[in-house]
């Protein structure tokens, strides 16, 4: 008899011990982003879905006790694989299947937070009228996704009065939830979708009595967002009563396609992805994020991920850099294939961020790389009171580690004269010099490639043919000199002469070389060195850096006025 008391006191101990474990399984459980390679799928499948799914299934089979995994998103298009909710042992257990590459967990990112066209000069230049508008055709051909908190397709800025037909290459929806019929749009607002599986995986169901389950926007973000970036013409607008006037867009005649990512508690990776997936099969020509988390690796990070292939299809990403600072290393959305905007003040008593949203569609051949350089190089580093850009935060002049580039001015990047042009191959490289492994590699870029087995100075990530120039000296080192190279572009008069001036920093000695330019033809590439000889700094104290900044201008002396500018940052640090 007590034998059997035991036996029984035994399974029951079990029994309880399963049900603890399998709790514990499910208390662990959270959502991966799962990476494939699509060459890899068997030819036993017929459709990438139907290999995802089995591939899960294996694995949450190997741990019967814990809950089967769950699909939250397939991915086709940004990225090839899917994410799921499983437990960190069917996780670990996937990573052993074929075809896999690379995983990482979900998280939440932050949202960031019209007078512009004045401001920027849209409507005149140098009390002028400026033609920038009327050749874009106020960028009536162009589509931009907004990826925030949804739209109030009410709004007066979403008015599709006098637009033409909604471009025939528009391949997206509206879908209908509560508060969204798809009759709410229109040619003006001709798409709207929302991505909430993430969300609900890691935060739970969405509280609809606060929040639409739908494209509508119950937060007002994003539908500041889309209209700042492409809103109509509102007349006699006001903030509060105050800043009176008409309230219009950057790209008035743009069309909008809204793409909610963003609820109450943050918007998830795994719906981030979703929607660049998404977007980019539908055909927008630009994507406008005012999201962003903290700096990370790139093969981590959804909406480098996501930005990369956007990029290859030709589509221009314009990210904001984020909410934090002044401090360093604040700046978020820093993928170099993405164009990040920060914030500034205008000659008005509240802020604004400074947006761009027609594509630059009186350039539709450009690559996004090219519009990007335009924006850059044609930038001022001063205010409107003519003075270096100040820093609100220390009230002392800026840095370019402040403001970037600078103030942008859209008039003057129409015609840059020359631009700093970048392809696939060329982040390819970047990626290697970072000493990314294969599969990080492959994350990013969704493919395979091989990196120098020799190391290169084109390698190198300072080499990147970027509008900037940025090296950095080990003071623990002999020697504190460098040369980086960059090709430029003509797009300006055929015949033209650029002349470089250097403006380098105290103990620093920059050359050019060569020191002339000389096209003879549209289109045509020519390419350049610069040479950086700093001297040693006893003022850096182990484990800290300094930085210097300089400027390069090269002047079109010969069929134009371009100047195009680069900054150039110099730093040196000293190890521990």
């Amino acid at each position: 008899m007590a034998r059997l008391e035991i036996r029984v006191a035994a399974v029951v101990f079990l029994l309880a011990l399963s049900r603890f474990r399998c709790d514990e399984e499910e208390i662990s459980r959270k959502t991966y982003i799962v990476r494939m390679d699509k060459g890899a799928m068997p030819a036993i499948f017929r459709t990438h879905e139907s290999w995802y799914e089995s591939t899960l299934a294996a694995a949450s089979g190997i741990h019967a006790a814990a809950p089967a995994a769950e699909f939250i998103h397939i991915y086709n298009t940004a990225m090839h694989g899917f994410a799921a909710k499983m437990s960190a042992r069917q996780a670990a257990a996937l990573e052993s299947a074929p075809g896999f590459i690379h995983m990482f967990p979900d998280s939440a990112k932050k949202l960031h937070t019209t007078y512009s066209p004045q401001f920027l000069h849209l409507e005149q230049s140098n009390h002028a009228p400026s033609l920038l508008w009327k050749d874009s055709t106020y960028g009536s051909e162009a589509i931009v996704g907004i990826f925030d908190t949804g739209v109030w397709p009410q709004s007066q800025s979403f008015d599709d009065r006098k637009m033409s037909p909604v471009p025939s290459r528009w391949k997206g929806t509206c879908q209908a939830g509560p508060g969204f019929d798809p009759k709410l749009c229109n040619r003006k607002l001709i798409g709207a979708r929302f991505f909430y599986r993430g969300y609900e995986a890691m935060s739970g169901p969405i509280n609809d009595t606060t929040e639409f389950k739908s494209p509508r926007d119950s937060d007002g973000h994003g539908t500041h967002t889309a209209s700042t970036a492409a809103g109509r013409d509102v007349y006699r607008a006001d903030l509060l009563g105050f800043a009176a006037g008409t309230a219009r867009g950057m790209a008035p005649k743009a069309r909008i396609a809204a793409y909610k990512v963003c609820w109450q508690s943050g918007c998830f990776d795994s719906d981030i992805l979703a929607a660049f997936d998404r977007a980019v099969s539908d055909g927008v020509d630009v994507i406008s994020l005012s999201v962003g988390g903290g700096v990370m690796p790139y093969y981590l990070d959804s909406i480098a991920i996501g930005s990369f292939a956007a990029m290859e299809r030709g589509i221009f990403v314009a990210c904001s850099g984020g909410n934090e600072g002044p401090t360093d290393m604040s700046v978020t959305n820093i993928a170099p294939w993405i164009t990040t905007v920060g914030a500034s003040t205008m000659d008005r008593s509240f802020p604004a961020n400074v947006k761009l949203g027609n594509g630059m569609s009186a350039h539709p051949t450009w690559s996004p790389a090219a519009i990007r350089s335009a924006l850059m190089t044609t930038s001022t580093m001063e205010g409107k009171s003519g003075h270096v850009i100040g820093d609100e935060a220390t009230s002392n002049s800026s840095t370019p580690f402040d403001f970037g580039s600078g103030l942008v001015d859209p008039v003057s990047a129409l015609d840059p004269g020359l631009v700093y042009d970048l392809s696939v191959r060329d982040y390819e490289r970047f990626l290697c010099g970072l000493n990314y492994s294969s599969r990080a590699r492959s994350t990013v870029t969704r493919s395979h490639f091989s990196c120098s087995k020799d190391s290169t100075t084109r390698d190198r990530p300072s080499s990147l043919n970027y509008p900037s120039f940025s090296v950095v000296f080990d003071l623990s080192q002999k020697a504190y000199t460098t040369t980086v190279s960059r090709t430029v572009t003509n797009v300006g008069p055929a015949k033209s002469l650029y002349t470089a001036r250097v403006v380098a920093p105290r103990g620093v000695e920059i050359t050019v070389k060569p020191s002339k330019l000389e096209f003879q033809k549209r289109n045509q590439k020519m390419e350049f060195q610069m040479s950086i000889t700093a001297k040693s700094s006893r003022s850096v104290a182990a484990g800290e850096s300094e930085t210097q900044f300089g400027v390069l201008i090269w002047s079109n002396t010969r069929g134009g006025r371009q100047m195009v500018q680069s900054p150039i940052a110099i730093s040196r640090q000293q190890p521990f």
